[in-house]
């Protein structure tokens, strides 16, 4: 998977869709910042309907996001006063509280967080 490059600052909007089993899933999404901070993203699910080629899934729509207040606030490097970008690993878990409660994790989306603006 390819970086994308995200200069903070940026406004950042993903979307598409996920098939799920049917259940009242929700969406968490972030990153670990190059010091092990944890920086999230807004992650939304909103259900289209069942899935065409099976009935027992359904597919939701998914909205990642971050603003731009937010995202010039990320941290620019490994170490105070370091200038350089970092790569960022975005991971979205999915959650379904259940019955039966279910979660699904993995790697989403890859970013090159630069500094400065565009």
């Amino acid at each position: 998977m390819d970086p994308q490059q995200i200069f903070r600052g940026d406004t950042v909007n993903l979307t598409g869709v996920v098939t799920l089993p049917t259940g009242a899933w929700y969406a968490r999404c972030g990153f670990n910042g190059p010091r092990g901070e944890m920086l999230r993203l807004g992650a939304t699910l909103a259900l289209i309907g069942v899935n065409a080629n099976d009935a027992t899934k359904s597919d939701y729509a998914l909205t990642v996001t971050a603003s731009s207040s937010d995202t010039s606030e990320w941290p620019i490097g490994a170490s105070a006063g370091t200038l350089g970008g970092f790569y960022a690993d975005v991971i979205l878990c999915l959650i379904n509280p259940g019955p039966p409660a279910a979660s699904k994790s993995s790697l989403f989306a890859r970013f090159y967080i630069c500094p400065g603006v565009q």
